[in-house]
C-alpha cells in the first residue's frame, strides 16, 4: 500500500538525485531508504528510478509520478496544517451577532483584536436585538451574542463585559440641552421614545423597568427598533430618551446628550453563548473578552 511518507521519500531521492543526500536530508540511513524505494515500485508495478545511473535519474513514468506526489504531499500538508489550526482556533468561522449600540465603541475594539491575532478566522457579523440572539443562539445560527443579560436558561451561558451607564438623549433646543446632568425623575413630565419591548430582555425592557422603579410610569409616544430611528426622532422635537452612554461617541447634530445624576442606573452588555458550543475559535473570542485586553 502506498503511503504519504512513501511519496516523501521518492520526492527526495527526485530532487536530490541521489541516494545518499536524500537519506540525510530526511534523517535516515541510505539503505532503508533504497529498500523503500523498491516496495514502492513494487507496490505500483511500475519503474521509477534508471538503475544503474549516476545521478540517480528518474524514468518517464518516473517524472510523471514525482509531479503527481509533489501536489498530493502539497494538498496533504496543507489539509494538516488546516486541520491543525482549526483545533487550535486559528482557522475557521466565527458567527457573532450584537446590539447595535455596541457598535459605538465595544465590538470595533473587540473585533480588531480578534482579527490582530487570529487572521485566518472568517467573522460573519449579524446585528440582532437580544431577544434574536437569545433565539438565533438556541438554534445554532450563531456561535455568541453580544447583547444585554438574558433571561435564565439551562443551555445558554453568558460572560459579563461592562456596566454601561445611560444618558438622556434631548434635542439641543430643548431647556435641559445645557444642563451638566438630570435627574432620573425628572423624565416624568417628558414626552418619551423608546424601543420596542416584550417579557423577555431588551433595552426598551430595561427602560420601562428603570422608570417604574423611580416612581412613575414612562409617557411613551414613539416606539421605534432602531437606535437612529430613536436619534432621528429626538432630533426632530418628538421627545426625549433614556439610551446607552456609549452613543455619545457618534455624534448627532441637533441632539444633545445628558448624564443622569447619581446614583443613575447601569445596563449590562455580556456575551452569551451556548454551553454545549465546544468551538475552539470561540473560546478565543472569549479569552479575549474575558481578559479585558481589548
Amino acid at each position: 500500500m502506498v503511503e504519504i511518507r512513501h511519496l516523501r521519500y521518492f520526492i527526495a531521492v527526485a530532487q536530490e538525485s541521489n541516494f545518499s543526500r536524500a537519506a540525510e536530508k530526511l534523517h535516515m540511513s541510505q539503505p532503508p531508504l533504497s529498500q523503500q524505494i523498491q516496495k514502492l515500485e513494487e507496490d505500483l508495478g511500475v519503474n521509477l528510478i534508471e538503475r544503474g545511473t549516476r545521478p540517480v535519474r528518474l524514468t518517464e513514468a518516473g517524472k510523471f509520478f514525482y509531479q503527481q506526489a509533489q501536489e498530493v504531499v502539497d494538498q496533504f500538508d496543507q489539509f494538516l496544517d488546516k486541520t491543525q489550526k482549526m483545533a487550535q482556533g486559528e482557522e475557521g468561522t466565527l458567527t457573532v451577532a450584537f446590539v447595535s449600540s455596541s457598535t459605538y465603541e465595544l465590538m470595533p475594539r473587540i473585533l480588531r483584536t480578534f482579527r490582530k491575532l487570529f487572521p485566518g478566522v472568517s467573522l460573519n457579523l449579524i446585528e440582532k436585538n437580544t431577544p434574536q440572539q437569545l433565539e438565533s443562539l438556541r438554534n445554532k445560527q450563531i456561535n455568541v451574542g453580544i447583547g444585554r443579560p438574558f433571561l435564565e436558561d439551562a443551555d445558554i451561558a453568558s460572560d459579563w463585559i461592562l456596566d454601561e451607564s445611560i444618558v438622556v438623549a434631548v434635542p439641543s433646543e430643548h431647556p435641559w440641552a445645557h444642563k451638566t446632568s438630570v435627574s432620573l425623575t425628572a423624565l416624568a413630565n417628558e414626552d418619551m421614545i423608546n424601543f420596542y419591548w416584550s417579557h423577555e430582555p431588551s433595552f426598551g425592557t430595561f427602560v420601562m423597568t428603570t422608570c417604574r422603579q423611580a416612581g412613575f410610569e414612562p409617557r411613551i409616544v414613539q416606539r421605534t427598533g432602531e437606535l437612529q430611528t430613536a436619534l432621528g426622532l429626538v432630533c426632530a422635537g418628538i421627545g426625549v430618551a433614556l439610551l446607552p452612554a456609549s452613543v455619545e461617541h457618534t455624534s448627532r447634530e441637533g441632539v444633545k446628550y445628558i448624564p443622569l445624576k447619581k446614583p443613575s442606573p447601569t445596563i449590562s452588555m455580556v456575551a452569551a453563548y451556548r454551553k454545549d458550543d465546544s468551538s475552539p475559535i470561540l473560546k478565543r473570542f472569549l479569552d479575549i473578552i474575558r481578559s479585558g485586553k481589548y
